[in-house]
Formats: structure tokens, sequence, C-alpha cells
């Protein structure tokens, strides 16, 4: 309403948190944050950026529909 066009969810420090431990710290956060801008935002395009946890793109692409990505160099 404010005149944002996108939103970015930014984590740096993602490739810091160990494997077993990204459920909790990394993707319940983003599947909250992402559905409560959804709810009331339907149609405002969502790009998740996690440095070094591009493996867990294809997953997460298919649990979050619409969501993008931005990819890192590794």
């Amino acid at each position: 309403q404010a005149g944002c066009d996108v939103v970015q969810i930014f984590d740096s420090w993602a490739s810091l948190v160990p494997f077993e431990n990204r459920d909790d710290y990394l993707w319940q956060p983003l599947k909250f944050l992402y559905q409560s801008i959804r709810h009331i935002y339907p149609s405002l395009p969502i790009i998740y950026y996690g440095r070094g946890v591009s493996d867990a793109y294809p997953q997460l692409a298919e649990d979050l529909q619409g969501l993008c990505f931005g990819l890192d160099q590794g």
C-alpha cells in the first residue's frame, strides 16, 4: 500500500545453520513470513535469498508456490 513492488527476504548467514537445524531456524520462519505476506498481498512477488543453501531451493519451490529465488556464487 505504500508503493512496495516486491519483497526480498535476505538471509546472508543461512549457510551457517547446521543442516539438521535448517527446518527450525530457516524454513519454518521463511514459511511464516511467506504465508503472512501472501495473506495480505496475494500477488506481491516474494524473493528469497539464502546464501549457501540453494540445494534446498527445489523443495522450497514446491512447498511455497510462486516464491522466487536469488542465487549466489555457489
